[in-house]
């Protein structure tokens, strides 16, 4: 996967960012209902990726034109469909959100979704090449594998609210799913459908619901900027009497 600390970058160069929030994908892989409307989540018949079938629909009618803004398997369920006769009892096969069908398809797998628990080696050879671009994907790299010509992962560093210094922040481009802090295994704390944080080990997750990207910032800030749409999002965490209970990593964070 390409790395890069370029200033400016899109980091899903072949993707559009969305006109609307994506607001059918689920924020935490382990809930069993849609933050937005309630309904139960379906999942993807590859890696378990939760999904609201009726948000789906909503974005869906939505939207105009065939402009690309996720990464994602269409198949067929084979049930019987009035409105697309021609494909319910074939090998249908379409990465077109558009031709999505609630009765009679079923979404295989999203590809910049990302949950470290049910993201098994499995879906490192499911593809040969990369459906964005045609680039064969690389088959000596281990665990999660993407197109390094289509997903960009960068770094920089933003100002700490909580010490005043600088802190790393990694920008990914994928939707991260994850409920437990990567570094510390503990439960991440949810505080809104699109910002999670350890009160651990101080690392906040905020992602864009236009464009599935993830910025991971190791430390507390009060705001951070979509690398893709430019988009800044305000965070809001009470820094009051915080500390993480590891006096090895307080003091790893004061010193960063």
């Amino acid at each position: 996967m390409e790395f890069t600390n370029e200033i400016y970058f899109d980091p899903t160069p072949k993707l559009k960012s969305s006109p609307i929030p994506i607001l059918f994908l689920s924020f935490n892989n382990e809930k069993l209902r849609c933050n937005n409307c309630g309904n139960k989540y379906s999942a993807t018949n590859l890696y378990r990726q939760k999904y609201c079938k009726q948000c789906l629909l909503t974005y869906i009618k939505s939207i105009a034109g065939d402009n690309v803004y996720f990464d994602v398997n269409i198949i067929t369920n084979h049930t019987p469909c009035i409105e697309h006769k021609s494909t319910s009892n074939t090998n249908f096969l379409t990465r077109n959100i558009q031709e999505w069908c609630k009765n009679c398809s079923e979404i295989s797998y999203f590809k910049n979704y990302y949950d470290h628990i049910n993201t098994t080696t499995q879906y490192i050879f499911i593809e040969k090449d990369c459906k964005l671009c045609g680039k064969l994907i690389d088959k000596i790299s281990f665990r999660f594998k993407i197109c390094s010509n289509c997903y960009l992962i960068s770094s920089g560093r933003v100002k700490s609210t909580l010490f005043n210094k600088m802190i790393p922040i990694l920008y990914l481009p994928w939707w991260d799913t994850s409920n437990k802090s990567r570094v510390c295994n503990h439960n991440l704390k949810f505080l809104t459908n699109c910002q999670k944080w350890c009160s651990y080990c101080f690392i906040v997750y905020v992602e864009c619901r236009y464009c599935l990207t993830t910025n991971i910032i190791f430390g507390i800030t009060d705001q951070t900027q979509c690398k893709k749409c430019k988009r800044i999002s305000n965070i809001n965490i009470d820094i009051t009497n915080i500390s993480s209970g590891n006096h090895n990593i307080d003091e790893f964070l004061i010193s960063i």
